[in-house]
């Protein structure tokens, strides 16, 4: 019979040992490859995940990854060699993979077997990869332990917001975007894209917010409201109330929800948590150190009355370049989305417009009816006397408008319609051209027009340089 002294002395060497063990060690199969993957207990363990890859060079796997080597402590179960530091790779490798069957283990076995497919590699020995926090991630501590609400805008600033604090170890409660009815197809299907994503990480899904309008109101969206006002989205009078209208309220009323009307909703389990905790949100803005983007953070408050406010972009110090990059690395080429916005935008450049003709020319004529319906209807702030002539004639017979402080069009001082007729964009009716030949001279020209400081997005056309910025 074992005495009390006894069990406690096995009970304790048993839990040693437990502790002295990766938390899971196992073998699987990468294309015909074998790879020991484990992770210590450990706080340092808990922040890294090693790797042993078998049949690849050391050398080849630094050149491919572009990555430093770097020491690999002793674990049971891994390889004792050198090894390499991953600090931007966690589809591949990342601390919270959770073992062969964790949610990211289906990612890491077709990277694997992409890269053993497309690169011979030869090795006898295996070789250790370690994945670290990014060396960038301090910088952003300041967000640690905070409730976070990230604003996500479908946007490459807003992805690749995404990415940072996921690199960084950061998990936001909760991820809102605010659909105006007005998207284009791309934005919609980046969206769909980024839940998968954010799924595979355990993270929350993208929260939709929308506006509902009344049921007798005749509209529910942006677009219809401008249509069934005769009028242009307020950006075109220098405002904006329809982003306040569409974008920001909509996001408010997720999260604190609403007591009355149309929208009404409880509020989210995030706001209950600060207000019994006392604590504040964070709403997390994807503006990056662009000089417009500086410019529009530069205006805007650090708090108001319910929500704090952060740019981590900004406290990253990366510019549009940087958040492509990052995109890229991470997600992979596709994954870079074109610029969020309506279609009938008044904020689009001309080189936009000529790529909406060609790749969505039933939303450029939708554009084109809401302005001539906007600047001919009953509510009409067009003045015949001040221009001499009425809108649809100088939209049909003269080059441009005259200089004037008053808004002529979805463009401010220019109409969509007239530069349409202008460029040859639409044939006498006023309807986007579709033929193959229209829509190739409107691509070129886009890519043509398109200027690097400026919605620097997936809309570029390889082989065809950018314009100098102005």
């Amino acid at each position: 019979m074992t005495s009390s002294i006894g069990r406690r002395t096995m009970r304790h060497s048993r839990r040693k040992q437990s502790n002295d063990r990766p938390q899971w060690n196992a073998r699987a199969t990468f294309g015909g490859r074998a790879a020991v993957a484990a992770r210590d207990r450990t706080a340092l363990a808990r922040r890294e995940l090693w790797f042993g890859l078998r049949g690849c060079r050391l050398s080849q796997l630094c050149r491919h990854l572009r990555v430093e080597r770097a020491y690999a402590p002793a674990f049971p179960g891994v390889p004792q060699t050198s090894g390499l530091r991953i600090p931007s790779w966690p589809l591949l490798l990342h601390r919270e993979i959770g073992g062969p069957g964790g949610p990211q283990a289906s990612i890491v076995r077709r990277t694997c077997r992409r890269w053993f497919q497309d690169h011979s590699w030869r090795c006898a020995e295996p070789d250790v990869i370690v994945a670290r926090p990014p060396a960038w991630a301090h910088r952003l501590r300041s967000l640690e332990g905070r409730l976070l609400a990230v604003c996500f805008g479908a946007g490459v600033d807003s992805t690749a917001m995404l990415i940072a604090l996921y690199l960084a170890g950061i998990r936001p409660q909760i991820i809102t975007f605010a659909d105006v009815g007005g998207e284009k197809p791309e934005t919609l299907v980046h969206l769909a894209r980024m839940n998968a994503v954010l799924a595979s990480w355990g993270w929350p899904p993208i929260d939709i917010c929308r506006k509902v309008t009344l049921a007798s109101t005749s509209y529910d969206d942006l677009y219809g409201n401008c249509i069934a006002n005769e009028t242009l989205p307020s950006l075109a009078f220098g405002k904006k109330t329809c982003s306040q209208k569409y974008k920001q309220t909509p996001q408010d009323q997720f999260i604190k929800g609403a007591r009355s009307g149309p929208n009404a909703r409880l509020p989210h389990p995030v706001w209950e948590e600060a207000q019994r905790t006392g604590q504040r949100i964070v709403k997390l803005i994807g503006y990056d150190c662009g000089r417009a983007d500086m410019r529009r953070s530069q205006k805007l408050l650090n708090a108001d009355a319910d929500f704090d406010f952060s740019y981590p972009l900004q406290l990253l110090g990366w510019i549009r370049e940087d958040c492509i990059d990052i995109i890229k690395q991470v997600l992979g080429s596709s994954y870079v989305p074109i610029k969020s916005a309506c279609f009938f935008c008044p904020a689009s450049k001309i080189w936009e417009l000529y790529w909406l003709a060609a790749h969505h020319p039933d939303l450029l004529d939708r554009a084109l009816l809401l302005e001539r319906n906007a600047l001919t209807g009953r509510h009409s702030r067009f003045d015949e006397i001040e221009f001499g002539a009425t809108w649809e004639e100088l939209v049909s017979n003269a080059d441009r408008f005259p200089s004037s402080n008053t808004t002529v069009g979805l463009g401010r001082n220019f109409a969509w319609n007239q530069w349409a007729r202008v460029n040859d964009v639409v044939d006498e009716a006023f309807r986007v051209r579709r033929s193959e030949a229209a829509r190739s001279r409107f691509r070129i020209r886009a890519a043509q027009l398109r200027k690097s400081d400026n919605a620097n997005d997936a809309r570029a056309i390889s082989g065809v340089p950018l314009a100098a910025a102005a």
